[in-house]
């Protein structure tokens, strides 16, 4: 199985009170990290555009566990 890692930079609005990235930023991050994934494989919209039939996209229920919490630091590695 290939491994893809990108790095996620944390903003500072991102975070709670306590300084910890807030529990709904994280879909975002790993939409983020999917789209560099698909481009390190030379996939954007234009290549989805020319697939026939169109990809479909299945949902799936997402759990992330980040011990101890993400906080504003240096970068963070997402795999």
């Amino acid at each position: 199985m290939k491994t893809y890692r990108t790095e996620l930079e944390v903003r500072g609005y991102e975070l709670d009170s306590y300084g910890h990235v807030n529990h709904a930023v994280y879909p975002s991050y790993l939409e983020h990290a999917r789209w560099q994934m698909l481009e390190s494989e030379s996939i954007n919209l234009k290549t989805f555009a020319e697939w026939p039939p169109p990809p479909s996209a299945v949902a799936q229920p997402v759990r992330v566990a980040s011990e101890p919490p993400m906080t504003v630091a240096p970068r963070k590695r997402a795999h």
